[in-house]
């Protein structure tokens, strides 16, 4: 079969990487060279930096406290109710991987919902950054025994493309992703969810939380902190399937629609959460 470059992977500079992935001449995809030989060294499992014993200490010290703030929010702001929570009702099966998104805003309660259903017996897998920064949240989500990707549009592209794909399309799990992580624009969906949902096929499934009282932090991503004892409300929206027939060059208005749904899901959280 004949292949042609793709540009399928961003580089932090905006630019795109073409050794990630190709595109045959039917619009199919395949992993690039760089992808297949990241994949047998399986660096995706780790941060790309060593390290030190120090640092170690330091990140298990953070792991725990950061354990312990988010407990207290979960034990002081029950969710009242999780509205659309049908559409993830095939997780527990292997039948119907999906890629779950919602925004990097909404780790503290979307984060935990999904980590308990993973507990639950929910097939996941997270994708978390492979910077250091992401060593914290990577052992959070180990010590709920989840599965753990590391990798994002801006590095490892390749390596957590290929993962991604293999995990999604022979161990059928599904991925749960922040849409514009690890470092924004805010609100603005990258295109590494897009393509992996066309290469294999899964829908993309947005999810949200409101709260009634909250505040939001001075940071990019605006972080969402609920006040102590308020009504926390989950909502998951339908699923958006991308056709195998979108082009690259259609991206940019599907990214737009998918930040719609996101959106939409999030409004519909906080309506409800309000009432």
């Amino acid at each position: 079969m004949e292949y042609k470059r793709n540009e399928t992977a961003e580089s932090p500079n905006g630019t795109v990487n073409p050794t990630t992935s190709v595109e045959a001449a039917d619009g199919r995809y395949a992993p690039g060279r760089r992808a297949n030989e990241s994949w047998t060294s399986r660096r995706t499992e780790k941060s790309v930096r060593h390290l030190s014993w120090g640092r170690k200490v330091w990140y298990s010290l953070l792991t725990l406290l950061l354990r312990g703030v988010m407990r207290l929010f979960w034990w002081s702001c029950p969710v009242h109710c999780v509205i659309g929570s049908e559409h993830l009702n095939g997780l527990r099966s292997s039948d119907s991987p999906t890629i779950i998104a919602y925004w990097h805003q909404m780790h503290l309660f979307c984060g935990n919902y999904l980590l308990r259903r993973s507990k639950a017996g929910d097939r996941l897998a997270f994708l978390i950054s492979p910077s250091l920064t992401g060593e914290v949240p990577a052992a959070i989500v180990r010590r709920w025994n989840a599965r753990v990707l590391r990798g994002s549009s801006t590095r490892s592209g390749g390596q957590s493309m290929r993962e991604m794909h293999q995990l999604m399309v022979h161990d059928r799990y599904s991925i749960v992703i922040t849409a514009d992580g690890p470092k924004g624009p805010l609100h603005e969906f990258k295109p590494g969810a897009l393509l992996i949902s066309r290469m294999t096929g899964a829908s993309i499934v947005p999810i949200a939380y409101g709260a009634k009282r909250f505040t939001s932090w001075h940071t990019w991503d605006q972080f969402i902190i609920p006040m102590p004892f308020t009504r926390i409300v989950i909502a998951i929206g339908e699923p958006y399937q991308i056709s195998k027939d979108t082009r690259i060059e259609d991206f940019p208005a599907v990214r737009r629609q998918l930040e719609a749904l996101v959106q939409k899901t999030g409004a519909l959280a906080r309506e409800a959460a309000k009432a």
